[in-house]
């Protein structure tokens, strides 16, 4: 994962429990939620969290059947392998954060996620 990737906000695997970002330092450093050990990382301790069905409905997408399982959302749709529907068919979506990211830059509003994502 790359620095430039993640925002205030994004969601990643951090000592292998998900939390959320709260800071991001110039050098790499990132404070993040986490409770079972001191807060900061560095970013190449950080993974990112894996796309899932169940993610997606936490999201507030709806799975729906359109000759294949699709997941929609008023704003964009996804098929069943998680790539883009109907703008380009060659991005996929693979992380939670690329998704909190791409809702953000097309809203300009942060994606509402249900909570526990386990």
């Amino acid at each position: 994962m790359k620095v430039q990737e993640l925002r205030i906000g994004n969601y990643v695997i951090d000592n292998l429990e998900i939390c959320q970002v709260i800071q991001i330092e110039s050098n790499g450093n990132v404070m993040t939620t986490c409770k079972s050990k001191f807060p900061i990382s560095h970013i190449n301790e950080l993974q990112s969290v894996e796309l899932t069905e169940d993610l997606l409905l936490k999201c507030g997408f709806e799975s729906k059947y359109f000759g294949i399982k699709t997941f929609y959302n008023p704003l964009m749709e996804l098929d069943h392998d998680f790539y883009l529907m109907g703008v380009d068919y060659g991005v996929k979506i693979k992380h939670l954060h690329q998704l909190q990211n791409l809702y953000f830059v097309l809203t300009g509003k942060e994606l509402e996620i249900k909570l526990p994502l386990l």
